[in-house]
């Protein structure tokens, strides 16, 4: 199950979250990367990072685990189908390139929040986590070639996230 802007945009106002929905996937992607947390655990970790004033239901718990579970199988698909969930094409490459930049830097905070005292990255890996963080401080200001560059720097992001999470979790148990 992939679950779109749409619905991840409709899930966050539910909740009351005052992030974009790219914010959330930024960092979720980020903690999953790196971190291999329960769901319940994940789940306290998000509540407190979303800053919710409501209690969760069962049914946004469900929601929930349905979102993080479709988050690590697309990180961890050896068919490399994992992709940030950013605003479809249709919305003007501007504010594109604004949650392109916010799931960039969320992914990195997420990624910070769950670094363990093993931590160790190859230097390709490095350097990946380092892009995002350039990533992250993306200029609006593009030319005639800004769809053209919009689309190679997700399919950079794609690559670099898997890259992570497969030197990170090569022989790391999962969430469970």
């Amino acid at each position: 199950m992939r679950v779109n802007f749409s619905e991840l945009q409709s899930f966050v106002y539910e909740l009351g979250a005052q992030v974009s929905p790219s914010a959330f996937h930024g960092f979720v992607s980020g903690r999953v990367t790196c971190d291999p947390l329960s769901i319940d655990r994940l789940q306290e970790v998000s509540k407190k990072w979303l800053a919710l004033s409501q209690d969760w239901t069962s049914e946004h718990e469900d929601q929930f685990t349905r979102f993080i579970l479709s988050v690590l199988k697309n990180i961890e698909d050896p068919d490399f189908i994992f992709i940030p969930i950013l605003p479809e094409e249709g919305i003007p490459l501007s504010e594109r390139l604004n949650a392109l930049g916010e799931w960039c830097g969320n992914y990195v905070s997420g990624f910070a929040e769950g670094l363990r005292k093993d931590f160790r990255l190859t230097d390709d890996a490095s350097e990946a986590l380092e892009d995002l963080s350039s990533i992250a401080k993306i200029s609006l200001e593009f030319d005639e070639n800004g769809e053209r560059d919009y689309v190679e720097l997700i399919e950079y992001i794609r690559v670099a996230v898997q890259l992570i999470y497969a030197d990170l979790n090569s022989t790391t148990k999962r969430l469970h």
